[in-house]
């Protein structure tokens, strides 16, 4: 009896073992040393983009620059109010509270003392062209600032764009001051001969 026992307890100890399963087998490393899971992602392709956009930092394509500064207008530029005129070639101009003589370049008109011929005639056109208005100066960078007389020695640009001189010449009131040359000598040198072709004003009452 006792040896039937133990054979039965031996069955039972075998059949035990056998129905035992066999511990899991490790998960396999791969080379790296890293341990990947195998689970699908549960990021949703709308949260994946978001973290993708906000992961980045464009940067902007850069645009053209473009000047904030208004265009100079003619008082911008450095216009000065007439103040008076003398003859056709002299006048004074408003300037810092002060008033300056301007001697214009390039012309000569004739003197008024000693009176000489159209001398006040050029005066006036230099007075309907000058009075009441404001002008810009510019100066001529092969002459100096001032005469010997402290004069400034500028062209004059009229408020509609003209040249002050180009028209006293045009209209025959005054003549190219050929003693001193200036960088619009030849231009005036052609409205000059131009007047006088036409015996405009001096050419026809002085050189008749």
């Amino acid at each position: 009896m006792r040896r039937r026992l133990v054979t039965l307890a031996a069955v039972l100890l075998t059949v035990t073992a056998c129905s035992t399963p066999d511990s899991a087998a490790p998960a396999s490393t791969p080379e790296s040393g890293v341990v990947t899971s195998s689970a699908p992602s549960t990021t949703s392709p709308d949260a994946a983009r978001t973290a993708a956009t906000t992961s980045r930092s464009p940067r902007s394509a850069p645009g053209p620059t473009r000047s904030t500064t208004a265009p100079s207008s003619t008082a911008a530029a450095g216009a000065v109010r007439i103040a008076s005129v003398y003859d056709g070639d002299t006048l004074r101009v408003h300037q810092g509270g002060n008033t300056v003589p301007v001697r214009v370049l390039g012309i000569d008109a004739p003197e008024l003392r000693p009176k000489e011929c159209w001398g006040e005639e050029s005066r006036d056109a230099a007075r309907a062209l000058l009075l009441g208005q404001s002008v810009v100066l510019t100066a001529d960078p092969t002459q100096g600032d001032k005469d010997r007389y402290g004069r400034l020695l500028r062209y004059v640009q009229l408020p509609d764009g003209r040249d002050l001189a180009h028209t006293l010449l045009a209209e025959g009131d005054v003549i190219v001051y050929e003693q001193y040359p200036v960088s619009k000598t030849a231009e005036y040198e052609q409205a000059q001969a131009a007047a006088r072709a036409a015996r405009e004003g001096l050419w026809a009452a002085c050189w008749g």
